[in-house]
């Protein structure tokens, strides 16, 4: 005896037929997120059906200049989803930014007009297959609308079967399905980052800043007292430079943190970080990485893709007062980065 499908079972398989998701891309979980709106009020993102993927048929014309990037498709069915292309969300994976939002009715033929699952035969064009107790099962009749209450589904007995898709009666042909559906199609601009990386970078800022500035004040240190470079104290005790040697300089045009890539971050620089990091996330509420997530996805006119090592550089020289700043190319925080000091060995 066959099993009887529960009606979230049922719910499941038209739902796949109508987005045209029957390979199995539907996910099994709801995609759970939140998205900020122009005032800054968090609100709850949720979408039932999605997968993991760009929808075929959908995409197309942005895609093929993205095509390293990750996408994700979301369907909204029977209503119109409210998002604008431009919106943004975020999820425990980073944050994701609609690129691309189909809607429409849609109507897709029952599987059983066209498909026998019992002869495994296909069904001519102009003479689609009647409903077999194959693809069908016993369901309550629906009350009719006006006639008497005991016609509803309260009777035990008051069943028929039905096609498990279309609904249709065994017996009379495959019929239609149909709905308002909302094709969103997202793509992921920032992935979520560890507080480890953030941290990393906000340290290389701090130990850049202190090496051009101990470069251009002539391998002074930082008490005034003139030295030799050769075992600079800029370095020592983990990295001295070589006797003779000189202090690395920037040429024009040139990136000061690609001169200085050959050089590791100096631990000094990594506890001073984190001690600013702590700062600024007891004064923002969060750890640094729902930080960096929460600020993507502020609306507003992003000049460039956010970048996790950029906002950890940015963070360090706000910190320390410089005028380089993430909301440059970004959204404003909506609180203030706290003020502190250069770092120095």
């Amino acid at each position: 005896m066959r099993k009887r499908l529960t009606e979230e079972e049922l719910t499941r398989l038209r739902d796949e037929q109508i987005t045209r998701c029957t390979g199995e891309e539907l996910e099994d979980t709801p995609w759970m997120g939140f998205s900020v709106n122009t005032d800054g009020e968090v609100k709850e993102f949720h979408r039932k059906l999605h997968h993991d993927d760009i929808a075929d048929g959908y995409g197309d014309d942005f895609c093929e200049d993205h095509y390293s990037a990750t996408f994700a498709t979301s369907y909204d069915l029977g209503y119109f989803s409210g998002l604008k292309v431009g919106a943004r969300v975020i999820d425990s994976t980073g944050t994701w930014e609609l690129v691309g939002s189909y809607g429409g009715e849609t109507e897709v033929p029952c599987p059983g007009r066209d498909w026998d699952p019992d002869t495994k035969e296909s069904a001519p064009y102009d003479k689609p297959f009647k409903v077999q107790r194959s693809m069908a099962q016993l369901t309550p009749k629906r009350e009719r609308r006006g006639g008497p209450r005991w016609y509803g589904d309260k009777r035990p007995n008051n069943r028929r079967a039905e096609c498990i898709y279309c609904e249709e009666r065994i017996g009379e042909e495959h019929g239609f399905l149909g709905d308002y559906v909302t094709v969103e199609v997202w793509k992921q601009i920032a992935e979520l980052p560890t507080r480890e990386e953030i941290v990393e970078n906000m340290a290389r800022a701090f130990f850049v800043d202190a090496y051009i500035t101990h470069a251009e004040d002539g391998g002074k240190p930082y008490d005034g007292n003139g030295h030799p470079c050769p075992g600079c104290n800029l370095f020592a005790p983990w990295e001295s430079e070589e006797e003779g040697g000189e202090h690395e300089t920037a040429g024009p045009g040139q990136d000061w943190y690609d001169v200085l890539d050959g050089i590791d971050t100096p631990p000094g620089a990594l506890a001073f970080a984190e001690e600013a990091a702590r700062k600024i996330e007891a004064e923002g509420g969060g750890l640094l990485p729902g930080l960096y997530l929460y600020t993507c996805a502020l609306p507003g006119k992003h000049l460039k893709t956010p970048d996790a090592e950029a906002f950890g550089r940015n963070l360090a020289m706000q910190f320390m007062g410089h005028g380089v700043s993430w909301s440059d190319d970004h959204p404003d925080f909506d609180f203030e980065i706290p003020n502190g000091e250069s770092w120095y060995p």
